[in-house]
């Protein structure tokens, strides 16, 4: 069951008075909020299409694509009952799940009036991902289900492994004006974590025992620098939960191999310390935000916000190069994701010998196990 939601007004003197409901004058308005605002339901998106026509006669209100590839469909449940939206939205998967590259190309230039590549540049600060469209999410817009389709809905997403959610927005209004709200059938962060576990299920053979971790460099102003990150002894990500989410996933002990899109690796360490915020920070010379950064502004965004700063994974870099002698070769092992398991025993292989990294004998967890040499 959805969270209920409500809203109050504190007045002067600390009494409550409660905001009551009223209505949209239609639902094509929520859909531009949305297509303006894609943040609006909780996900990091660029939308790619609006009313995109499908093979199948039907039109999909929005589609997006996320930083790691992922295709979203979003559906308003407008004049239809909910278990035709359900219905249309799968019959719409159906189609999305056959699209290419060229494809989603296609979309986003009818749409954007420019390609893919640039646009997703430019709202994610990194290139296109040479593979897209792997996996897809389907986001149900409704203003309420009956308990037939809720029951519909969380079985696909927890029995039949789907990527489905339902976000509810609700409109409030007094005298002052109105206000937006939002609720989720699903936790979203449940929904993403079963993404990234389906992801990792594909993935071809056993964890090594390493994580690969982008370092989130680029040619763009603003973005984060391997420099302070071999310097100072950490990597980082943040403004989003998902970023927040994927550097919370290194503990103390964990293997890393850094890595530069575009470049390769550049980085082998042992992480020494969870993540935390980047305004508390310590590296050996005091405050990280106090140090002379060349990413200044990327780890100072939002510092005071929990869910939005950049957090920090203090690192023991054992082995490093510089970003002109990043180490990689063709098909090498890269990922959009910040923090994901190496599986490839090829990139691997090539990472030992590149980091001086000596394999023993052992699977601690399934995995290869190491031993480090500094």
């Amino acid at each position: 069951m959805p969270v209920e939601m409500g809203l109050w007004k504190i007045a002067e003197g600390s009494t409550l008075s409660r905001v009551g409901k009223t209505t949209l004058e239609s639902e094509a308005l929520l859909e531009t909020w949305i297509a303006d605002n894609p943040d609006l339901l909780g996900q990091d998106l660029l939308i790619i299409g609006r009313q995109v026509r499908t093979a199948h006669r039907g039109f999909i209100d929005l589609l997006a694509v996320d930083s790691d590839g992922r295709t979203h469909i979003i559906e308003l449940k407008r004049d239809e009952t909910p278990r035709e939206v359900v219905a249309q939205a799968l019959d719409y998967a159906s189609w999305i799940v056959d699209l290419e590259s060229d494809d989603l190309d296609a979309v986003c230039q009818s749409y954007l009036k420019t390609d893919l590549a640039s646009a997703f540049q430019q709202r994610f600060k990194a290139p296109l991902p040479e593979t897209l469209n792997e996996e897809h999410t389907i986001t149900i817009v409704a203003g309420s289900l009956d308990p037939s389709t809720e029951r519909i809905v969380e079985y696909l997403a927890r029995r039949a492994d789907l990527n489905i959610n339902v976000v509810f927005f609700f409109i409030f209004g007094d005298g002052d004006g109105r206000m937006l709200g939002r609720s989720w059938l699903i936790n979203p962060d449940e929904v993403e974590q079963r993404a990234e576990a389906k992801s990792e299920r594909k993935a071809i053979g056993e964890w090594t025992g390493y994580y690969f971790v982008n370092v989130g460099e680029s040619d763009e102003a603003g973005s984060r620098s391997w420099t302070d990150c071999s310097r100072f002894g950490f990597v980082s990500g943040g403004q989003g939960e998902r970023y927040r989410r994927a550097m919370l996933k290194l503990h103390p002990g964990d293997k890393v191999f850094a890595y530069i899109n575009g470049r390769g690796y550049v980085g082998y360490g042992i992480v020494t310390e969870p993540a935390v915020m980047a305004r508390d920070f310590v590296t050996p010379e005091g405050l990280l935000l106090e140090q002379p950064l060349e990413a200044r502004e990327a780890l100072s965004r939002s510092r005071d916000d929990e869910v939005n700063a950049d957090y920090v994974v203090a690192i023991n870099w054992r082995k490093t190069f510089d970003r002109g002698n990043a180490q990689s070769y063709p098909g090498i092992f890269a990922n959009q994701n910040i923090v994901c398991k190496i599986r490839d025993p090829k990139t691997l292989e090539f990472l030992s010998g590149q980091f001086q990294v000596h394999d023993t004998v052992g699977k601690p967890n399934g995995a290869l196990a190491t031993s480090d040499h500094p």
